[in-house]
């Protein structure tokens, strides 16, 4: 190993170390041996150190500066764990405990936790930001849904467009358009999973838009045909009380409310009464 010497320069003061009396008394004339008569200068020493004694001196400096920030993190750790910190308080102790520990690193390190702290915020972002566009997603996709349920049971006269948003919603989502030549259009549109089951009994899933939904609930009188207006015996016992029967025995479904609609298109009475056709079994 090479060992380099360094020069070190160690300044004593008059007086230093003890009475000056004596050193005269000792040596004599403290200015005898003074080849430029000046008794009140300064006495020069050179002392040389090797590479070795140097990072000594380093090294121990280093361990004595470590134990103190050591004793430094301990206690803001232990400040940390009080339960009466207020916030103010709280951030500032974790903001001095971070910097004593960004002290105790080496350059290396400090580098790799400042790497690992912008790719941790980054990913919090990141993870907010996907949060808050998932949101906003289904609130359109479920948005423009129920509107255009909404608008083909108006459409095709339905009874309550409640009624139809309840019953396809939950069968309902948001796709890419394709055109008829199988190509997509890059528009999101809505469609419903129709499940319908041929003459053998097989059943097959199709995506309708939700008129041509409503329009199949429309066909299909003995499941769906208390939903359209065009099923129930309009105008019948015009002039009775709400909920009550005319002379013909129907009920003017005008002149009731939804639920009682609903309620009584559920019983085969309420359905009699209603002018609508038994319920298969």
């Amino acid at each position: 190993m090479k060992n380099e010497l360094y020069n070190v320069e160690l300044i004593c003061w008059d007086n230093e170390g003890g009475d000056s009396s004596a050193g005269d008394a000792a040596g004599g004339d403290s200015g005898a041996g003074d080849t430029g008569g000046n008794t009140g200068g300064t006495a020069t020493q050179e002392k040389t150190f090797t590479q070795e004694e140097v990072n000594k001196f380093v090294a121990e400096r280093n361990k004595a500066v470590n134990a103190q920030l050591k004793v430094a993190e301990e206690n803001y750790e232990s400040q940390l764990k009080q339960s009466s910190l207020t916030k103010e308080q709280r951030d500032k102790v974790s903001a001095d405990l971070e910097a004593v520990r960004n002290e105790m690193m080496t350059k290396e390190q400090r580098a790799e936790a400042e790497k690992k702290k912008i790719e941790a915020n980054y990913k919090t972002e990141l993870e907010a930001a996907g949060k808050e566009a998932s949101k906003y997603k289904s609130l359109y996709e479920t948005s423009t849904i129920n509107r255009e349920i909404q608008d083909a049971a108006i459409k095709n006269d339905g009874f309550s467009a409640t009624q139809f948003i309840a019953h396809l919603a939950p069968q309902s989502k948001m796709v890419e358009e394709v055109d008829a030549e199988g190509k997509t259009t890059g528009k999101l549109v809505a469609r419903v999973e129709w499940t319908s089951v041929d003459e053998e009994g097989q059943k097959h899933v199709s995506q309708l838009t939700p008129e041509e939904a409503v329009i199949k609930m429309k066909e299909n009188v003995v499941d769906f045909g208390n939903m359209f207006k065009p099923n129930v015996a309009a105008g019948i016992g015009a002039g009775t009380a709400p909920g009550q029967t005319s002379a013909a025995g129907q009920v003017d479904h005008a002149k009731i409310s939804d639920a009682d609609y609903m309620k009584m298109s559920s019983t085969p009475e309420g359905r009699a009464a209603l002018g609508l056709p038994p319920i298969r079994m």
